[in-house]
């Protein structure tokens, strides 16, 4: 078996890394540079092997970031607006490497983004409410 590429040895770490706390805002970014090595591995000029590999790990890590946004969205009324976007971003990571085939993400990221919209309208006084109609409005 050929040594496996540097891109999936560093996007094994990166991920395992962000993965300790994911929470974080912080590690969004080590998140990402993970997900975006996977994807340079996938989409290359590498083994097949190395392929499969990286397949499994962003198939993996895909199922890990739905299952911990499930849970955040079951308690999303007390989840605070940072935390929603947040996650938000995380699951947008998959899709922003080329890996928005997944059914269950997509689906997941859409109520992400809906309950935090929905969170961030129940926090405006009527007047930047209005204000935002307006601008709707104008743009129609």
């Amino acid at each position: 078996m050929a040594n496996e590429p540097k891109q999936l040895v560093d996007a094994r770490a990166a991920l395992s890394e962000a993965e300790a706390d994911l929470g974080n805002a912080q590690m969004l970014n080590r998140f990402k540079h993970g997900i975006d090595l996977l994807a340079d591995v996938i989409f290359g000029d590498y083994d097949e092997i190395h392929k499969n590999i990286a397949n499994r790990l962003v198939t993996s890590y895909r199922s890990r970031v739905v299952e911990k946004a499930k849970a955040i969205l079951s308690e999303a009324d007390s989840q605070d607006l940072d935390s929603l976007a947040h996650w938000g971003k995380i699951m947008e990571t998959f899709t922003d490497a080329g890996f928005d085939d997944e059914p269950e993400l997509t689906s997941c990221k859409r109520q992400m983004f809906d309950k935090w919209g929905l969170r961030l309208l129940a926090t405006l006084k009527p007047w930047e409410i209005e204000m935002l109609r307006k601008e709707l409005l104008q743009r129609k």
